[in-house]
């Protein structure tokens, strides 16, 4: 599950989001002039495994369905347009760059948040990951 994690947490800062876990202890007033995004894991089934013959390692494939909560800059949403493009391009890259096998992702629409003062969007990720462990 870390190289999951790992992956969605270096899209986010390649595309200039500082990335944190959904249940980190983060004030936005601190970060009220940066990009964030909050990813977690919302589901994850169990879809086979199998063992190797001649290896002895184990094998799993999960989907793993992921929510991550796109914030823009504390400023009134002045922010729109680059905001925008930041979210169009983290989904362009989870497309190219992710190294994913992609079930299905869904880019919400743009909303203000009040109490953050914070222009806010949803992505929803599902990917299918294989884990492998000696046995």
């Amino acid at each position: 599950m870390d190289e999951l994690f790992d992956v969605i947490t270096g899209l986010l800062e390649k595309c200039g989001f500082s990335a944190f876990g959904e249940f980190t202890a983060v004030d936005s007033l601190i970060h009220k002039d940066e990009y964030i995004g909050f990813y977690a894991l919302k589901d994850c089934q169990l879809v086979g495994t199998a063992m190797g013959c001649t290896s002895k390692k184990l094998s799993a494939e999960l989907d793993c369905c992921m929510s991550i909560r796109l914030m823009g800059k504390s400023c009134n949403h002045a922010d729109v347009e680059e905001f925008t493009a930041r979210c169009d391009d983290l989904y362009g890259k989870f497309i190219v760059d992710g190294g994913l096998l992609i079930r299905s992702m869904k880019l919400g629409k743009i909303y203000l948040s009040s109490p953050l003062n914070r222009l806010t969007r949803e992505l929803t990720l599902n990917a299918r990951i294989c884990l492998e462990e000696d046995e």
